[in-house]
């Protein structure tokens, strides 16, 4: 699992598919999402959404970058469901996040 979760990490820009990481732990992939989850507590793809989410805070908080370029930084290629996910998750536009965080 370990890892996965570092390819995961170390491609937080990419769509990682649950068989292509069964395929590199020599899994099933109900087996290896299974065991993901056992280990991490989320499903692939909510991990994955994870790790995006907190490099794009990251990005918030030490850069001047256009929420934009942000989004198109973690991996999303539509800007506005950029901000949508990251309002669901966070509670919080990423614009009114900056604004708060360094207001």
């Amino acid at each position: 699992m370990e890892r996965a979760i570092d390819y995961l990490r170390s491609h937080v820009t990419q769509r990682i598919s649950v068989t292509d990481l069964a395929a590199m732990a020599g899994l099933s992939n109900s087996h290896f999402a299974a065991l993901f989850k056992g280990h991490t507590g989320l499903a692939v793809l909510n991990y994955q959404t994870q790790l995006r989410m907190a490099s794009a805070r990251e990005l918030l908080d030490t850069t001047t970058q256009p929420v934009e370029m942000i989004a198109h930084s973690v991996g999303y290629e539509d800007s506005f469901y950029f901000a949508r996910q990251f309002k669901k998750i966070h509670g919080l536009t990423p614009s009114v996040y900056r604004k708060h965080d360094r207001g």
